[in-house]
């Protein structure tokens, strides 16, 4: 009778990473990004990660018994995958226009303002 391998936080990852390689080798490269982005934490037999949306979650349902597979095949451990969503953080616009570029500049830098308004300068 074999002995479970003891599971830890880095063998999690390495097998995590393997396992979205072969994603990626079985056509499936959106799967396998949505695993590189993410970080499984291991917390006793449960794999918790937190993904984006409910679009990422319902990838996730989709490869979960293929990877729950996996990382039974190698450590002979049964482990169960929770996946939850995260909070939307909206991230900032980078400034597009010339206008919203020269904002940005004044933000960071008053002494702009002042030039502009001393040179009474002006956008097109």
């Amino acid at each position: 009778m074999e002995q479970n391998i003891p599971l830890r936080p880095f063998d999690l990852l390495s097998c995590w990473m393997e396992f979205a390689a072969s994603l990626n080798e079985q056509g499936k490269p959106a799967e396998a990004i949505l695993m590189k982005d993410v970080k499984p934490q291991l917390d006793g037999d449960i794999i918790r990660i937190e993904v984006a949306g409910s679009h990422q979650r319902d990838m996730m349902d989709q490869i979960r018994p293929l990877l729950l597979e996996h990382i039974r095949q190698q450590y002979r451990k049964f482990l169960t995958l929770e996946v939850s969503i995260g909070e939307y953080t909206p991230t900032a616009l980078k400034p597009y226009t010339d206008k919203e570029k020269l904002n940005a500049m004044m933000l960071q830098n008053p002494l702009i303002r002042d030039l502009v308004e001393r040179l009474k300068l002006r956008l097109r």
